[in-house]
């Protein structure tokens, strides 16, 4: 065989692999991690005990659960919409969102200050997760 032949042969072959790895990682991602049901279960759970805390607590209460968790688990949904329920009935508290950048601000070094606060490393993902509900509760509910 000729070189561009093996070439040619070494290119398809890749392609095929890069072709059935996006097949792989799209069912993938389709079909494990939390369903709507969970989500919409998680979010209830997290309005029932907003009831009980001001919103300081909702923070607290999700910075606890994602501690232990991987630093690159995907699916930690579950954790914003516990935060994201507990938020809308909450007691609101003074200057809470005071500092939280906009919608289409930079929130990666606010981010990290928020984890590095609540004493969870800055590139977990579960800790990015409640402060992204944090933002968007206050960009967006308050």
């Amino acid at each position: 065989m000729n070189t561009p032949v093996k070439i040619l042969l070494g290119c398809g072959s890749l392609l095929v692999f890069a072709v059935i790895g996006c097949a792989i990682l799209i069912f993938v991602l389709a079909n494990v991690g939390p369903s709507e049901a969970d989500f919409i279960k998680v979010e209830r759970d997290g309005a029932e005990f907003g009831n009980t805390v001001d919103q300081n607590g909702c923070m607290t209460d999700g910075y606890r659960r994602t501690r232990g968790k991987p630093m690159t688990e995907i699916f930690n949904v579950n954790d914003s919409a516990f935060v994201e329920g507990c938020l809308r009935t909450a007691r609101k508290i003074p200057n809470f969102c005071k500092g939280v950048p906009g919608p289409l601000s930079d929130r990666t070094e606010w981010q990290s200050r928020e984890c590095e606060t609540a004493g969870i490393g800055p590139q977990t993902l579960s800790c990015i997760c409640i402060t992204q509900a944090k933002q968007a509760y206050c960009n967006y509910v308050e």
